[in-house]
């Protein structure tokens, strides 16, 4: 079901399920580095649209050598899509989005990286969330989100730090909870645009 023309699916308030999990599955693996998120969750979308097959190792290696990736420590924000663009992608990153960007980005077949704290997806609870509000958010991993189903409020995601993040399943509160630690940011097809927030993502 896509919205009428000249009308994002936000405005319509149609429920659908956006993007394509499924298809974005088909590309995934978990990362072999405990620190490598980001430079896989780029592999995913390099190799979804260019249609050949990237190493994981030899994408960290071009990205060290850049210096994108730090190992030990990660990816800072203001580098993940670097290598997409070293490829000819064009991305733009941002923060303060909402999940109405999501649905809106993934109904135009663009594809998303987020930063996340890995924590509150993958054990979820009460005590993750006071840390937040006590200490301070910490985003530490980037995932791609494949879909997001409006009907049962459900996120899919390419995680490459989970043995099960192949279109792994996260109702929308949980994933909120953990993409607010990165203040909302994405990576997507488009402009640059600068960042108030700074994190690693390992």
């Amino acid at each position: 079901l896509a919205a009428p023309e000249g009308e994002t699916v936000a405005e319509t308030g149609y429920a659908q399920l956006h993007g394509d999990p499924d298809s974005d599955a088909e590309v995934w693996h978990q990362q072999t580095y405990p620190d490598t998120c980001a430079v896989v969750s780029q592999e995913f979308i390099l190799e979804t649209y260019l249609e050949r097959d990237f190493s994981e190792e030899e994408l960290a290696l071009e990205a060290i050598s850049k210096g994108y990736y730090f190992p030990g420590i990660g990816t800072y924000p203001e580098h993940v899509g670097n290598l997409l663009e070293d490829y000819g992608i064009e991305v733009e990153r941002s923060d303060g989005n909402t999940m109405e960007d999501i649905a809106d980005k993934l109904s135009n077949n663009q594809k998303i990286i987020v930063g996340i704290d890995a924590n509150e997806i993958w054990a979820p609870s009460g005590e993750e969330q006071l840390k937040d509000l006590l200490v301070m958010p910490e985003a530490n991993h980037a995932v791609m989100v494949t879909g997001y189903d409006d009907s049962t409020e459900t996120v899919y995601l390419n995680d490459p730090g989970h043995p099960d993040g192949n279109g792994l399943k996260v109702n929308k509160e949980d994933f909120e909870n953990a993409w607010n630690d990165s203040c909302n940011f994405m990576v997507i097809f488009g402009p640059f645009s600068d960042l108030d927030c700074y994190f690693f993502m390992i």
